[in-house]
């Protein structure tokens, strides 16, 4: 049997922000994978998982700031997959680390990652994926000390951390596609230190880390950021991101309360990414 899948295609203005809002919401009820055009975006999300009501919670649509049209178009997984290779682009980090998918030519850098996304969150074009990049690539190497990425998506930001010199890391994430989707990724780049899970994060509450990486979003992000904390070694760092920067203060606030030490921020566009320090 053969997956369908429901493609909307929102044409938006003012179209960079509002796609960033777009993706943002889509990706909370449903919503698999995003296509970002010159001024529109694609968002595919199964049949089996759509419904006219749908459009009835996506809050940017009664924003009068943004004027919004949209059509609705019934796609198979096939022709799905060949357009995503044919729009799917190399990305440069910086100058020593690239993110690329297995057809494309490899290039020649301290740091590339190949990423087959396979509809899985971090592909590293969205600005929070780099943003958590970006951190790693500055973090001081110490193959004793420990990390766990979690919601690990495409488990990108757990291969850079590899390729950085970690050798004790833990990747989870409660999408069982994802966790297959980082598995076949971690193949792909011929990683040996990556533990994968399909498990929630209360799974690993004996655990203690050095380095704790969250890309996901707000709400959950202020749900769990006591659990986080439990888990962290002393003087550990907290890297968080998923949300705006008109968010930071909620975030900040949360984990002042429960002990940790802001350190910095990374601002991409209206995203941002977090340091923290127990």
């Amino acid at each position: 049997m053969i997956n369908e899948y429901t493609k909307l295609v929102i044409h938006v203005n003012p179209f960079e922000i509002g796609s960033e809002i777009l993706i943002a919401e889509l990706s909370q009820i449903g919503f698999e994978s995003f296509l970002i055009n010159t001024n529109f975006i694609e968002a595919y999300i199964l049949s089996s998982n759509w419904g006219k009501d749908i459009i009835k919670n996506i809050l940017i649509f009664r924003n009068p700031k943004f004027k919004i049209s949209y059509k609705i178009v019934k796609i198979i997984p096939e022709n799905w997959n060949l357009k995503w290779q044919k729009n799917f682009k190399k990305i440069k980090i910086t100058d020593k680390c690239y993110v690329r998918s297995p057809f494309h030519q490899s290039i020649k850098c301290d740091y590339e990652i190949i990423i087959n996304p396979k509809m899985s969150f971090g592909t590293g074009h969205h600005e929070t994926t780099k943003l958590m990049l970006y951190y790693i690539l500055e973090l001081p190497v110490n193959n004793t000390k420990k990390l766990i990425d979690v919601g690990c998506g495409t488990g990108i930001l757990s291969i850079l951390s590899e390729k950085k010199g970690f050798r004790n890391i833990d990747a989870l994430d409660i999408d069982f596609l994802c966790y297959n989707n980082t598995i076949e990724n971690i193949k792909l780049n011929n990683c040996k230190h990556i533990k994968v899970f399909n498990q929630s994060i209360h799974f690993f509450n004996s655990n203690k880390y050095d380095f704790i990486f969250a890309n996901i979003n707000k709400n959950t992000l202020l749900k769990y950021i006591s659990l986080y904390i439990s888990l962290l070694n002393s003087n550990g760092f907290l890297i968080l991101s998923g949300f705006y920067s008109s968010d930071l203060n909620d975030i900040k606030k949360e984990c002042l309360i429960h002990g940790l030490k802001y350190c910095n921020k990374k601002t991409k566009n209206s995203w941002i990414a977090v340091k923290f320090v127990l």
